[in-house]
Parts: structure tokens; sequence; C-alpha cells
């Protein structure tokens, strides 16, 4: 009988043991599919955050840039667009505002490129001067699917 007890208590630690690595198997394995479902959300989000703050220290080079010509920019700097190369802002002057709601309308749309003072060489955004004086500038809205 004693032998009967002791194989039934053993049988019972076994079972016990067993249920237990079991369990933690299958918790662990839960945890990690979770896991990487959580990681492949949060990837989009970090890609989408990381691209903001990019762009927050480009424009605030470009605050900087403005700041340096200050007595020469005609125009809130809030109401400038950083173009590149060969225009080099697209000013919507009165956007901001029309945005803040204390303005009706925008007093217009410039496009600045910049040199430094005194520069004699071709200035590539004379092209596109020359296309706005002859009226080569269009407005176009394109409907992506």
């Amino acid at each position: 009988m004693a032998d009967l007890l002791t194989a039934a208590a053993l049988g019972v630690l076994v079972g016990l043991v067993l249920t237990a690595v079991l369990l933690h198997r299958s918790a662990a394995a839960r945890a990690r599919d979770r896991f990487g479902a959580w990681q492949a959300d949060e990837r989009a989000g970090l890609r989408r955050r990381a691209l903001t703050a990019a762009r927050g220290g480009i424009k605030a080079d470009v605050g900087l840039g403005l700041a340096e010509v200050h007595e020469a920019f005609p125009f809130e700097a809030s109401d400038a667009r950083f173009v590149g190369d060969p225009v080099a802002f697209v000013v919507f002057d009165g956007h901001s505002e029309v945005k803040d709601r204390s303005g009706a309308a925008l007093r217009g749309v410039s496009f600045v490129t910049m040199g430094p003072p005194g520069s004699d060489g071709e200035d590539p955004g004379l092209l596109i001067a020359d296309c706005i004086a002859a009226g080569r500038v269009e407005w176009m809205t394109l409907r992506l699917p």
C-alpha cells in the first residue's frame, strides 16, 4: 500500500511539474506573439515620429537661416516654406493671418531665391522669374487613387 501511495504521489508531482512547464512555455509563446504584434504596430508610429522630428529640424534650420537675413526678408518667417533649389522659399504672404483668422485672404505668393550680397553670378532662379513674368505659371491639383 505504501508503494501505491508513493507511486501516486510521484505521479501527481510529475504531473504538476509537467503542467507547470507546459503552461510556462505556452505563456512565453503568447507573450512573444503579443510582443511581435506590438512591435510591428509601433514600427509605423516610430517611423512617423522620426520623420516628424526630422522635418522639425529642417524647419528650425530654415528659421535660423531666415533669422540671419532678418532685415532683408520682408515676410513673416511663418509664411515661408523651404523648397530648395533653384527657389529657396515659396512665401504665402499673409497665410499665418488667414490661419489665425485675423486676415481674410493671402496678399500674394512669392518665389524667393537667395544669394550672397553683391553676387554677379548667374541666378538659376532667373529661369523661374522669366516663366512668372511671361505668365507660364499654372495651378495643378493631382487626384491620387
